[in-house]
């Protein structure tokens, strides 16, 4: 009898956000359909394996495991970061001995991706989003015969999807407070939805990063706490919809079939990083409002500059693109 093909091996190693590996899971689900066998590697990512059982998920390795992940694997895909020497040392070591299996991805929005050394291994578009653009790179770089754009993402036994249509989940976090729409906007958004009819959650993180925002609960918002990353996904989940700044809980809300809104600095930036699954709206300062160089007045003021309306409006024209696409079901 002759033996079975050894299955090829791929390896990924993205940006350690929680919304890089989100949408990065893209990748190794459409090599999992493809008969490989995947590792997507990231910190953070390890903590929702259930949630992806199909994809392991390894945290970072040591160095020293660099020359034999090279070795073992047919393919790694590697995201440039200028901050990370495990990357820098994967890239150059692999393009120095198997040049043509190690491919680099450049995740910025920047017409100027050309000027990176390696931008033709992978031909990211900054007008597609990130999950299409993986999509693409899969069925047309790669020649992956079974596509598709899904992460590979599913609720874990005992959940019920959209278990409470009427929730909103904002996300008043993000990496950076420079990404941080105010949380007195929130507040004062959350109130508008509140007497449409809608349940208000304020997430920021889990529970410490819950503890500051506890006293909104006597406003009428729902302030939960949860103790693990997998709590919280389980919490998104069971909701329906989900506002909040750019951050990775929105891919994740995304990835479950919400509809989103994404509050944020630059539109350019949310033509490439705008959550890429369900429905999506985001908001941004007026384009007219100057941003010359030398002089960013829209990005050092776009907090103030995006309104509590101007969020409103862009909700509402989704529940009710949502109402309307129900109609039809």
């Amino acid at each position: 009898m002759a033996q079975d093909k050894k299955k090829k091996r791929v390896a990924i190693f993205c940006h350690r956000g929680l919304g890089d590996g989100v949408v990065s899971l893209v990748l190794p689900n459409n090599f999992h359909q493809n008969g490989w066998d995947t590792a997507l590697y990231h910190d953070t990512m390890v903590n929702l394996q259930l949630w992806a059982p199909h994809l392991p998920i390894l945290a970072y390795p040591e160095d020293r495991k660099i020359p034999s992940i090279i070795e073992e694997n047919d393919l790694i895909l590697a995201f440039h970061n200028d901050t990370c020497p495990f990357l820098h040392q994967l890239i150059r070591l692999g393009k120095a001995k198997k040049p043509g299996d190690i491919r680099v991805f450049y995740p910025y929005p920047t017409k100027r991706i050309f000027t990176q050394p390696y931008y033709e291994d992978t031909f990211l578009q900054p007008d597609l989003s990130i999950v299409e653009n993986f999509y693409r790179f899969c069925r047309d770089v790669m020649g992956l015969e079974k596509t598709t754009r899904a992460n590979g993402m599913s609720g874990l036994d005992g959940l019920v999807w959209k278990k409470y249509p009427k929730r909103v989940v904002m996300h008043v976090a993000s990496s950076r407070a420079s990404k941080n729409w105010p949380i007195k906007k929130f507040a004062s958004l959350g109130k508008k939805l509140q007497k449409e009819g809608y349940e208000v959650a304020i997430i920021s993180g889990t529970a410490e990063k819950q503890e500051p925002y506890l006293p909104l609960r006597k406003e009428g918002f729902s302030v939960p706490v949860t103790d693990t990353l997998s709590g919280l996904m389980a919490y998104l989940y069971e909701s329906s919809y989900f506002i909040g700044n750019d951050s990775g809980l929105g891919h994740a809300a995304s990835s479950f079939g919400h509809d989103t809104v994404t509050i944020a600095r630059r539109q350019t930036v949310g033509n490439f990083w705008r959550p890429g699954w369900a429905n999506n709206r985001y908001v941004t300062p007026s384009p007219y409002i100057p941003n010359i160089s030398g002089f960013r007045f829209r990005d050092l003021y776009w907090q103030s500059l995006v309104s509590v309306r101007k969020v409103a409006k862009a909700f509402s024209s989704l529940a009710s693109a949502s109402a309307e696409r129900r109609k039809w079901l």
